[in-house]
């Protein structure tokens, strides 16, 4: 499924997807994916602080201080999402190399399990996203 719904939107970087096709283009991507309010998006102070909007999903801006998905979980820069009315998210992490769907069907529901899905994710990355030139990853702190 990653490679038929978020994850065409990653692969709209100028790679391929796993069938050879490219969906979308390289720079319809990067429109979609870059913010395009205030260079300090939503604004200081506000619930959504650190956060901008691309052409149809949110975009983490400044991870210091964006909430992103469902509370400071420490997404990337330039790392985008959205969600729907159900509980449903998708995530897509572009320096982690990083996709996740996320499917429940509870309308208006505090869910907790998006926080503890995302916290599980990032302490999962042991290893340093690959270069796509071949060159041997830099060490990570």
């Amino acid at each position: 499924m990653r490679e038929r719904a978020a994850g065409m939107l990653d692969n709209g970087k100028g790679r391929p997807g796993p069938n050879g096709m490219r969906l979308l283009g390289r720079k319809t991507v990067e429109l979609m994916t870059t913010n395009h309010l205030d260079p300090d998006g939503v604004g200081a102070g506000h619930a959504a602080a650190g956060l901008g909007f691309g052409l149809g999903v949110a975009v983490n801006i400044d991870p210091s201080i964006c909430n992103g998905l469902g509370g400071g979980e420490g997404g990337s820069l330039g790392e985008w999402w959205w969600g729907g009315a159900a509980g449903t998210d998708f995530w897509v992490d572009p320096v982690e190399e990083v996709v996740c769907l996320y499917f429940t069907q509870l309308m208006m529901a505090e869910l907790t399990t998006k926080t503890e899905l995302r916290i599980a994710v990032n302490a999962a990355l042991i290893d340093p996203p690959s270069d796509p030139h071949g060159a041997a990853p830099a060490a990570r702190l």
